[in-house]
């Protein structure tokens, strides 16, 4: 059968010729990954992005392309995402095309992306990609989530070539332990999207009851006492060891009832019992959030001389445990335990780490500044250096001197004052460095 007559057949098939006049219902179709997506193999082993895209772009918007040798290296793979169906539609009309001496197969991409989460924090996009490869699975596309607003979020997407090397990962990933950590793997399936865990809390429908007495704090007095406000969804009560009263989360069918229910602050669920207090849930990261703004507008705070910053840190997708692994294992005197704690400020494109301790601080700025990480030189110098990266993106280095202007030097145990190698008999800044991260 020759390749006119075997396009042909696929075009009868998909109901549409290489033309890009659709009817209206098509072209209001939305931009959606799981149905824009083609898979093209056997392409020729010489072959590149821009080759590949040479190929199709006739056939719509080409948002993204990845290119990936196969595990024989005999030729290569390509995944490229579309504007929308339509596209795809035009593109499988390219399937039978000779390039050279192969012919090349174009699929849409179907039931072959795997959801994984619960890897170690750690990971990157490389660690995954070897996981895969260990297994004799070859991933086309590896996607992290942006951390922008929400730091703690730990997932990732992989594209595999066919719904069945999509199986075959799940069963070998899901549950396996790496360090510690054991894998959650699942198809990943679009049309069975569950609704989020914190869409209550978007929704203002989730409030927050402190202050119960813990005999107070069961499910059955507390829905009785708030019932009047409303349809109750979900109620989940927290007791401490220790402690003498509980607190609650309080989930409403909708908005107006969590509001009615804040009126109740500061009443008593029976006579004689504390007063408890009541508002509506905020999201971790919103409070978060506000640590960060507190910390950057702050003027007369312990933790400012104890705080250092890190810029430029481009990639949104960069975790505050990366960033705690870049700094331990270029500064092996620094423990996790010297680190109060890790923000990510992805307004001025950098991070904030609270010190336990101005020397720990006065060390992170030896230490870091002026070193790579992901491919970029690294700034580390104050909150107020953070703030004025912006301005500062032409200059290469920071000098060790300017960094150091809010740290108290007196409470470390060396003098941090800038040396010269033209003073005789004084050690260069490299010397001064090495003997104070004890390398």
């Amino acid at each position: 059968m020759s390749q006119d007559i075997r396009k042909r057949e696929l075009e009868n098939e998909t109901g549409f010729t290489s033309t890009k006049k659709f009817n209206s219902h098509h072209h209001s179709q939305s931009r959606n990954r799981e149905v824009s997506t083609i898979i093209v193999t056997n392409l020729p082993k010489s072959y590149n992005q821009q080759k590949t895209r040479n190929i199709f772009h006739d056939c719509g918007n080409i948002i993204h392309i990845d290119l990936v040798a196969t595990l024989d290296n005999s030729s290569k793979i390509a995944r490229l995402e579309f504007e929308s169906y339509n596209d795809v539609l035009i593109a499988q009309t390219k399937t039978f095309k000779k390039i050279g001496q192969n012919e090349i197969i174009v699929k849409p991409l179907v039931d072959s992306t795997i959801w994984i989460t619960n890897f170690p924090p750690t990971f990157e996009v490389s660690d995954i990609r070897s996981i895969f490869k260990e297994n004799n699975i070859l991933p086309l596309s590896i996607r992290f989530p942006s951390l922008r607003f929400n730091s703690k979020r730990r997932f990732c997407y992989v594209d595999v070539c066919s719904n069945k090397e999509a199986l075959l990962a799940v069963s070998r990933f899901n549950d396996k332990n790496i360090h510690g950590y054991k894998l959650v793997a699942k198809l990943s399936n679009p049309a069975m999207k569950q609704e989020r865990s914190d869409s209550a809390i978007k929704e203002k429908r989730e409030i927050l009851v402190r202050n119960i007495d813990n005999e107070l704090a069961t499910e059955e007095i507390l829905k009785t006492y708030f019932l009047v406000c409303g349809e109750i969804q979900n109620i989940r009560i927290i007791s401490p060891n220790n402690k003498s009263n509980s607190f609650a989360f309080i989930i409403f069918l909708n908005a107006e009832s969590a509001e009615k229910a804040i009126k109740l602050n500061n009443s008593y669920l029976k006579v004689g019992s504390n007063p408890i207090s009541i508002t509506i849930a905020e999201q971790k990261p919103y409070l978060e959030r506000q640590e960060i703004k507190s910390l950057l507008s702050a003027r007369h705070s312990d933790k400012i001389s104890r705080t250092v910053s890190l810029h430029p840190i481009i990639s949104d997708k960069i975790s505050k445990e990366k960033i705690t692994a870049f700094v331990l294992k270029i500064i092996p005197t620094v423990s996790q335990d010297d680190l109060d704690k890790v923000y990510l400020v992805t307004d001025y494109s950098g991070c904030l780490i609270v010190c336990k301790s101005e020397t720990i601080a006065a060390k992170l700025m030896m230490g870091l500044n002026g070193q790579r990480f992901q491919n970029n030189v690294i700034h580390c110098g104050t909150i107020h250096d953070l703030k004025n990266s912006n301005k500062d993106h032409h200059t290469n280095k920071t000098p060790i001197s300017n960094n150091l202007k809010d740290i108290d030097t007196s409470t470390t145990s060396v003098n941090l004052q800038r040396v010269t190698s033209e003073e005789k008999g004084t050690m260069t800044n490299e010397d001064f460095r090495k003997m104070f991260l004890g390398k």
